[in-house]
């Protein structure tokens, strides 16, 4: 009986975060919701998913921070991120001839990622154009992890918790008959 309470309270506590983990799928018209910063899995026909930060979108695509892979250095990464949060405006701004400083070495120009001279990442690999037909045509899958609210997780969980004793009164009852 122990164990069984145990497994039911695990469960209880397992429940709203697997619930949590599950990604919602990005349909257009809920781009222009997104708020800056906001990450995404983006999944392009033949290629592995990668994560990326939504910088702005237009009717025709969206624009995303993609720092992962090895070529961007962690610094620069938490920096970018940084910036597609606070000021998403900075790096759609960056145009020919117009250099965004990212730290103290690093700089993204029209040309790409530079720590100093060096040039690390071109541009559309760090800011990555997803038309709207590729999403709405299935070529790119973006989706988003789903959140579920805090209070409603507790709620979830302390149903679980209540429920436990009933659900363990009424197998105890079945299998040792309760009068």
């Amino acid at each position: 009986m122990k164990s069984a309470v145990a497994l039911v309270l695990i469960g209880a506590l397992v429940t709203p975060s697997l619930a949590a983990a599950q990604p919602d799928d990005v349909v257009w018209s809920s781009v222009h919701q997104l708020a800056p910063g906001k990450q995404l899995m983006v999944t392009r026909e033949g290629e592995p998913s990668h994560a990326a930060r939504f910088i702005q979108a237009d009717d025709t695509e969206l624009k995303a921070l993609n720092v992962s892979g090895p070529d961007v250095p962690p610094a620069a990464a938490k920096a970018l991120n940084r910036i597609a949060s606070e000021q998403p405006d900075q790096l759609s701004r960056v145009t020919p001839g117009r250099t965004l400083r990212i730290n103290d070495d690093m700089t993204l120009s029209a040309s790409g990622l530079f720590a100093g001279s060096r040039k690390i990442a071109d541009y559309d690999r760090v800011i990555e154009r997803i038309s709207r037909a590729d999403v709405e045509t299935g070529v790119v899958r973006l989706e988003m992890p789903r959140r579920m609210p805090a209070g409603q997780q507790v709620l979830i969980t302390l149903g679980v918790i209540v429920a436990t004793p009933i659900v363990i009164f009424v197998a105890m009852c079945a299998t040792h008959r309760c009068d």
